[in-house]
């Protein structure tokens, strides 16, 4: 069941803060999907074996001060990240300039 795999994926993390996050696989015709944790994997990714399901947040939090673990806080600073590369989040030159520097601090 994907719960299982869920599990193992938390685990192997050590994320506690688990409901901001979800299991993503993409299908034959390159369409994002969630992993559906009550429903068997090889019923939903119809790909076939070896699956690729990546990490993602699924859920921003509206209180990001409220995230406890600093792994979680991490967890939503790299999809940000990659969200802002990718084109999936318009972030001006000056706003990047500015998260950028936070970055390396």
């Amino acid at each position: 069941m994907g719960i299982d795999l869920y599990e193992q994926v938390f685990y192997s993390l050590d994320l506690i803060e688990k409901d901001y996050f979800g299991l993503q696989y993409t299908d034959a015709n390159n369409v994002k999907h969630w992993l559906d944790p009550t429903k068997a994997v090889k019923k939903q990714v119809k790909i076939g074996s070896p699956y690729t399901l990546r990490l993602k947040v699924k859920f921003y939090s509206s209180e990001p001060n409220a995230l406890r673990e600093e792994l979680t806080r991490y967890q939503f600073f790299l999809q940000l990240k990659q969200d802002i590369l990718d084109g999936r989040l318009e972030c001006d030159t000056p706003k990047a300039i500015e998260l950028s520097a936070l970055a390396l601090q």
